[in-house]
């Protein structure tokens, strides 16, 4: 039976934790060699960082916090981070490549049955691979996703300026002017993005680390979020029957102030058979820089 479950501010402590082991290497996939990192050691979880277009070193806290007791795996999607390509166009950034590499990793690891989580178009990629590759997946855990179809980016515009005052709104404006001349200069994306970084927490004592994970080390990679948004757009991507027949279970944990709206997450969860909703509130799309304790537990509890 569906459960909507709403979870209010936890004044939970969390405790150290120590993940253990680490390793990192290469998968040989079509045309890349897909970087990534293991933290801990157990049953293993993949995480599917958000995008399009960075790395999966934001991850990398959340990785070692969630290894204390499994393995939990990190990597970088084609065109991002240490996953080099030689050229970006159609023909080496799309989703269908993306899923195949995702697929190419487990191989590699020798993992028969892994769970997986995605965060933002993380969990959009998450979904497209369980709609591939659904039988290799045990659990799912989408966080701040966006949904089945493309109709989650319908208002994330006005909700994001919402959540801005009028001085941010004007200079968001003027760079995004700036950026259609000239999306290659790193020093305009670290701009839009250290104000995104308002509406990306709830908690304005985080904005300075939300802005340090959006703009750390200038790796955001523009031309792969071009043509993964083009390939979305042409593909019109819906996942919604595919994902009808995932019978496996699912955990949507979604912030109660995220800029994608609370109506994705339930519309997302009305069309899993076997999903488990959860609204943590004071939180928006980074929820554990918001409400950390609250969000490791629910999934640390979803994965047991």
């Amino acid at each position: 039976m569906k459960r909507i479950v709403l979870f209010v501010l936890s004044f939970l402590s969390l405790l150290t934790v120590s993940y253990g082991q680490f390793e990192e290497g290469f998968a040989p996939s079509e045309g890349v060699e897909i970087h990534y990192e293991i933290y801990g050691k157990g049953e293993p979880l993949l995480l599917v960082n958000g995008g399009p277009g960075f790395p999966s070193y934001y991850f990398r806290e959340i990785a070692k916090k969630l290894a204390s007791d499994r393995q939990v795996i990190i990597f970088d999607q084609r065109g991002t981070g240490d996953s080099y390509l030689q050229t970006y166009d159609r023909s080496t950034v799309n989703l269908k490549k993306m899923v195949a590499d995702i697929e190419a990793l487990r191989t590699h690891l020798g993992i028969k049955k892994w769970d997986v989580m995605g965060h933002s178009f993380g969990g959009v990629l998450s979904m497209l691979y369980c709609a591939e590759h659904g039988d290799k997946v045990k659990k799912l855990v989408l966080s701040a996703s966006g949904g089945m179809d493309l109709e989650f980016i319908k208002f994330m515009p006005a909700n994001i300026q919402s959540r801005l005052n009028n001085q941010q709104t004007l200079e968001m404006e003027r760079l995004n002017a700036q950026y259609q001349k000239d999306q290659s200069n790193m020093k305009i994306h670290n701009q839009r993005f250290e104000i995104l970084a308002w509406a990306y927490v709830y908690d304005k004592n985080k904005v300075k680390d939300a802005a340090l994970m959006l703009t750390e080390g200038n790796r955001f990679q523009y031309r792969v979020n071009q043509l993964v948004w083009k390939d979305l757009r042409a593909r019109e991507y819906d996942v919604t029957q595919e994902l009808k027949h995932f019978k496996q279970p699912v955990f949507i944990v979604h912030g109660r102030q995220d800029v994608i709206s609370e109506s994705v997450a339930i519309k997302t969860h009305m069309n899993f058979p076997n999903s488990t909703l959860a609204f943590i509130n004071e939180a928006s799309h980074y929820i554990w820089l918001d409400q950390e304790a609250e969000y490791l537990r629910l999934i640390h509890g979803f994965l047991k």
